[in-house]
């Protein structure tokens, strides 16, 4: 007999995500909390399909602990609504402060299910933060494949204490099991919104004694380690998560000998995509976020902001939440008759002044061209006294 989950990771449950936009006719709803519960409607219907045993959800249930009374009533009926058992690991995001203590999350413990099977479990975390932690044991495979499962949950807590978390598990693993450890903390070297991880767990010494660490926190899905990964955050929450796989994990243990199957399935919420040039992307579906980034000098982008404007409003009739932004620049690299822009860069304002105005393409006719470099030169100068640069 195997053992069948769905785990996800970082919803971040929230009716003021960014972009949120009320939604008059459902009470106080914006549209991105709706977008989270569609969410776990498709969380719940992979789960039945499959007909997992559980789901385990590894931390930052909520996106912040002072939950607002629209999202805890949402996120409540989510959760309390699930079709098998939850686990619930403590995130940082559920907690009162970046130390722990007590978390948002640990109210689910308190509450029963109307239905057959077992209440939500909070993992991970004693209620007063010290003691020891309950594990979860279930006996898989059959005949010579038989073995128990052991899973050994860690809440969010400081480094020093996760470490010290660790060194407990250790003493007390059976090697005959298979031990899988859930966690949510900081793996040093893991990505995060382009930032690498210095500051946090080493790899090594968070897989080490473990057949399996599944970790949330960082919402890039991604390995570390010998043997562990980061579940990955299930939805895009804003434009920072742009080109990101978001989704969540089907994962089974068959027993002994046997590796644990795991499939990655996507989240279907609304996706955020940059674009750098005025074309009609054809990826996005409706409810998806655009955002158009184009690099124009103030006159070129002059000419280039009507058709921004002309392509946002084609992809908000379609359904899209479409927007533009200018990211300026000062010249581009023709202007100062450099081919390789890493040059041009590197180039001094002095050198680049006498270059602009002998470059072609920049209109000089009728001017002397001895006194313009000496008004830049005094304007640049000005300016580098003004600065403490001179």
């Amino acid at each position: 007999m195997s053992f069948k989950i769905i785990a996800v990771a970082d919803v971040h449950m929230s009716n003021k995500l960014s972009y949120a936009k009320p939604m008059p006719e459902k009470r106080g709803l914006t549209d991105r909390l709706e977008d989270q519960m569609n969410l776990w409607e498709r969380v719940y219907a992979a789960a039945l399909r499959r007909k997992v045993d559980a789901l385990f959800v590894l931390g930052d249930l909520f996106d912040r602990p002072t939950v607002d009374a629209v999202t805890l009533t949402y996120t409540t009926s989510a959760i309390m609504n699930s079709p098998v058992p939850v686990y619930i690991l403590p995130g940082n995001h559920d907690a009162n402060s970046i130390r722990g203590g007590r978390f948002t999350v640990e109210a689910f413990s308190h509450m029963g299910k109307p239905k057959c099977h077992d209440p939500v479990t909070v993992i991970g975390e004693a209620v007063d933060g010290q003691g020891d932690i309950d594990t979860l044991q279930v006996a898989i495979g059959k005949g010579r494949h038989r073995q128990m499962l052991e899973f050994w949950p860690i809440g969010f807590r400081p480094v020093a204490e996760t470490k010290a978390a660790l060194a407990r598990f250790r003493e007390k693993l059976d090697s005959d099991n298979y031990n899988v450890l859930l966690l949510h903390n900081s793996i040093l070297g893991s990505e995060h919104l382009g930032w690498q991880c210095d500051d946090g767990l080493e790899p090594d010494d968070v897989c080490q004694g473990f057949d399996q660490v599944l970790a949330g926190h960082f919402h890039l899905n991604q390995y570390f380690g010998d043997n562990g990964m980061y579940l990955g955050a299930p939805m895009h929450h804003h434009f920072g998560d742009a080109g990101r796989d978001a989704g969540f994990w089907y994962i089974e243990w068959p027993g002994r000998d046997k590796e644990p199957n795991m499939e990655f399935i996507r989240g279907g919420a609304p996706q955020f995509h940059i674009y750098d040039s005025l074309k009609e992307p054809a990826s996005p579906q409706n409810g998806d976020y655009v955002r158009f980034e184009i690099e124009a000098t103030h006159p070129e982008w002059v000419k280039k902001k009507p058709a921004a404007q002309a392509l946002c409003d084609k992809l908000i009739a379609q359904g899209i939440h479409a927007s533009f932004k200018h990211k300026p620049i000062a010249q581009h690299e023709a202007r100062l008759g450099e081919k390789n822009i890493k040059k041009a860069a590197a180039m001094s304002m002095d050198k680049a002044i006498d270059k602009y105005v002998k470059a072609t393409g920049v209109v000089t006719s009728g001017l002397d061209l001895k006194r313009l470099r000496k008004m830049g030169r005094d304007i640049l100068g000005t300016a580098r006294g003004a600065n403490g640069t001179d």
